[in-house]
């Protein structure tokens, strides 16, 4: 189990227009599984709000239970990647904001995390 404690966004786009705002409401909890060596399943507990303002109309909040993998390298450094991972709708508009949506990123893990192989 692993607690955020941070997640920051940069370069956020939604298609080609730039978001100017998303914002992190609240943090939750991680849980790990072990699915490789040096990889693990992360999935989030539904705690982390995530509220994103896109062009004049997008101003939705997302959440959810977002699967994420995690892979570490044998120093310990271990980098958490959503590939096309997706989050649900939690607040805002349903004819604007869609019932889910989708991203990419990859987020590095503050101090030292080994997956045992």
């Amino acid at each position: 189990m692993g607690h955020l404690t941070e997640l920051t966004f940069t370069e956020c786009k939604l298609g080609k227009t730039k978001c100017e705002e998303v914002k992190t409401l609240s943090l939750g909890d991680i849980s790990f599984t072990k699915i490789g060596a040096l990889e693990a399943s992360a999935k989030s507990n539904g705690g982390t709000k995530v509220k994103v303002k896109c062009g004049a109309l997008i101003d939705c909040t997302y959440g959810g239970e977002p699967l994420l993998k995690a892979h570490s390298s044998e120093s310990g450094e271990t980098k958490l990647l959503a590939t096309k991972t997706t989050v649900l709708t939690e607040l805002g508009e349903k004819f604007i904001c869609p019932d889910t949506s989708e991203w990419d990123a990859t987020y590095p893990a503050s101090g030292t995390m080994w997956i045992e192989s």
